[in-house]
């Protein structure tokens, strides 16, 4: 049940405050309402450029794969700034020919005129250039005197020209008609009024097309860009849009020609320059191979190990020929008959000495079977003796022969081994001689095979128009407008509105926070809650169960006769009266005798009225025969009081409010009851500290509230109470008394 109070409370400020939130809603759709009809109508048309895409399209083609020469992942980003560039902009300005607009100045807002429904022909020339950014404003009231006026350096120069004919000045150069065409199909007087002939200069259509267009891609994966441009003209707006999607496109292809051209040129200066670098690389790798008589350097390596190795074996043969001759000779020399048997068999592969050889066994084999028959001193024997020595002669000398050729041979062999292994000790830094001369000579082969393979495909590039960019959607002329937007501007004006009535209503009730419930009094005050008073007419039965309700409680103070209520407020019309009335009707009703004395000082609201239909007696404080604006203060005040009341159960004081009336503090110090009322969206918070600092301050007895003015009728306890009305509004008798007390059983206990 506290939650939903909580809610109650935080609600309540927009409830309460709900006429001001719907007025500044209407008063927001009525500003917005009118701010349109001032506000220029805009139109906007949309355009849409396919990029080139790297993996699909003509650039994956074989033939044109590298035409682009500065292919990027994602260009998107980068082709938005591009169209947003000064550069390409200054192009569509100068296509279009932006360089005057004309306005008609209207008496609630401007018109801007299109070029193709102009009412007038004209050409102009401005002889200086501070005309430019100044509006030159015509005024037509007849078709053949046209005035024209302008304000430059501050000076305003008022010209009237005749239609047709050219005017001239020192500052301008204008010829100005009605066009025939547009007066055929509109009334003439349509034509009249005031125009406006703004020549915008180039840097300031710029920035207007920037203010205007917006570039965006489709989706950052798919190479399609979106341009959009907004103008208050519909057909500026469609030609604006088209044109930055043809001028991008011929940009990008002028842009693509030149910087072919461009790099065809600095290709052919490179090839130039490497042509000749490669020419001296050829050169000093041949003059190196003559200079080293090197043909196939490898291949000439493994010969020149061969040929070391035949040679190594013709010098081991050479040595076995020759010890094989060493041996030969000592046989030769040393040869008898005794020893035949040991001469070496040799022929070296020579038929000369196998011969010789050969004869000269044949002579030893002849001596020997003449020694048997013979003598030496036999001419036979020393005939045969001097042919084995003759033989054997020839056989030395032929071995000498031998050994001086072998050695020769030998000599000759080792040399050419030396020279062989001469030529590998030189032969690392040979190839590395070779391997640097190759190295730079492949080097500038393949740079210049490159840059020629690179000028044909920028030859080509360059003397191509082709463009890899295509416009999908061309702009159209757009019949609806897209700004001001009517209806967004009326609900955001609503909801402003709203939100400020919103705002207001909380931050009035914050700071002007006002009672609203009982929990509100138990929060900021230390007093109690008597009871609680409904909205509602003195004959209703809910204002009837709470005033039998505050009777009650106020009976069980009577301990002693008389009893003396007092109730006061602390605010103005808080409801004293009514209530005083009230419960003086229903405690006589009780059978109580009750005293009613209007003890307001200010209003003598009860004393003033027709009160002759109660029972009970009211008397004003004019019954005390002393002046009222002092009676309260005065100090036989307490003896007057009770002078009145002798015979009385009851007596009821309706005093003046506190804030206008603080002596009426005096007559409360001398009531054993102290009502204070009050009202429920009225008394100030604010109002409940006083009161606890008051009543401590000036001891009060028994200080209650009662909170009037609720909608809905609770006891003290805050439950809804639903009495039936009563019939009988007679006096109390024992029967009613005893009623009344059993129902009154079923109210709050407690105390004051």
């Amino acid at each position: 049940m506290l939650e939903l109070n909580q809610i109650k409370k935080l609600i309540f400020p927009l409830i309460k405050g709900l006429p001001l939130i719907i007025g500044l809603a209407f008063a927001g759709y009525w500003f917005a309402d009118k701010s349109v009809s001032y506000i220029e109508p805009k139109y906007e048309s949309t355009v849409k450029i396919k990029l080139d895409g790297a993996n699909d399209g003509v650039r994956n083609t074989i033939v044109y794969k590298d035409f682009d020469l500065y292919p990027t992942s994602n260009k998107i980003a980068t082709e938005v700034e591009v169209i947003k560039s000064e550069a390409l902009l200054s192009k569509v300005v100068k296509r279009i020919d932006l360089n005057e607009e004309w306005v008609r100045i209207g008496n609630v807002r401007n018109s801007t005129l299109c070029r193709n429904d102009l009412p007038f022909n004209y050409s102009y020339k401005l002889k200086t250039d501070s005309l430019k950014n100044t509006p030159l404003n015509v005024v037509v009231n007849d078709f053949e005197a046209i005035n024209i006026n302008y304000e430059l350096e501050g000076n305003v120069i008022s010209e009237k020209i005749n239609a047709g004919e050219k005017f001239s000045n020192d500052h301008l150069e204008i010829t100005l008609s009605v066009n025939p065409e547009w007066i055929a199909d509109k009334d003439s007087s349509m034509l009249y009024g005031n125009y406006s002939i703004h020549f915008v200069s180039e840097v300031q259509w710029i920035e207007r097309i920037k203010e205007g267009m917006h570039v965006m891609s489709v989706s950052k994966d798919v190479p399609v860009l979106r341009v959009s441009y907004k103008d208050v003209l519909a057909e500026r707006a469609a030609m604006i849009a088209n044109t930055i999607a043809e001028m991008y496109i011929e940009d990008y292809v002028s842009g693509k020609s030149q910087n072919a051209r461009k790099t065809s040129n600095f290709i052919d200066n490179r090839i130039n320059e490497v042509a000749l670098k490669l020419k001296q690389a050829e050169n000093n790798l041949e003059a190196f191979k003559k200079q080293n008589q090197i043909k196939n350097l490898k291949q000439e390596t493994e010969t020149g190990i061969k040929k070391i190795a035949e040679l190594e074996v013709q010098l081991a043969n050479l040595e076995m020929n020759e010890a094989a001759l060493d041996q030969l000779s000592d046989y030769v020399s040393d040869a008898d008959f005794e020893n035949f048997a040991l001469a070496p068999q040799v022929g070296f592969g020579d038929l000369l000495f196998t011969e010789l050889m050969k004869k000269l066994k044949l002579l030893q084999g002849e001596k020997a079977e003449l020694s048997l028959k013979y003598t030496d001193e036999h001419e036979l024997m020393q005939a045969i003796n001097e042919e084995i020595a003759q033989t054997s002669a020839y056989v030395m000398e032929s071995v000498q022969n031998a050994k001086q050729d072998i050695s020769t041979k030998r000599a000759s062999i080792q040399s050419r081994v030396d020279q062989e292994h001469n030529r590998f000790n030189v032969l690392p830094e040979l190839e590395k001689q070779q391997v640097v001369l190759e190295r730079e000579f492949i080097q500038y082969q393949k740079t210049y095979n490159d840059l020629k393979s690179k000028q044909t495909e920028a030859s080509i590039a360059a003397v191509s128009g082709l463009s890899f960019h295509r416009i999908l959607q061309k702009a159209t002329i757009s019949k609806d407008q897209v700004s001001p937007n009517e209806t967004l501007m009326k609900a955001i004006a609503i909801f402003l509105g709203a939100c400020i009535g919103i705002v207001l209503s909380y931050l009035f009730y914050f700071i002007f926070r006002k009672v609203n419930d009982r929990f509100d009094i138990e929060k900021n005050s230390s007093i109690p809650v008597l009871g609680i008073l409904p909205k509602a007419k003195k004959t209703s039965t809910a204002s009837q169960n709470a005033v039998a309700n505050i009777c009650l409680k106020i009976t069980k103070l009577i301990k002693e006769e008389p009893l003396m209520v007092s109730l006061s407020s602390f605010g103005k019309k808080e409801g004293k009266s009514f209530l005083t009335m009230a419960l003086a009707e229903r405690l006589e009703q009780m059978g109580y005798n009750v005293l009613l004395i209007d003890a307001d000082i200010i209003s003598q609201s009860i004393s003033n009225k027709n009160i002759t239909q109660f029972a009970f007696p009211c008397i004003s404080n004019e019954a005390f025969n002393y002046p009222s604006s002092n009676v309260l203060m005065h100090r036989k005040l307490n003896e007057w009081v009770k002078e009145l009341s002798i015979g009385y159960d009851i007596v009821l004081f309706d005093t003046a409010s506190l804030e206008i009336a603080p002596e009426t503090v005096h007559l409360m110090q001398q009531c054993q009851a102290n009502l204070m009322l009050c009202s429920k969206g009225k008394t100030s918070l604010k109002t409940f500290q006083f009161a606890d600092a008051f009543v401590q301050a000036n001891n009060i007895l028994n200080p209650v509230w009662i909170l009037n003015r609720e909608r809905k009728y609770k006891n003290v306890e805050g439950t809804h109470m639903v009495w039936a009305r009563r019939k009988n509004r007679g006096k109390f008798n024992a029967s009613t008394k005893q009623e009344w007390s059993a129902q009154a059983a079923t109210l709050s206990n407690a105390e004051f």
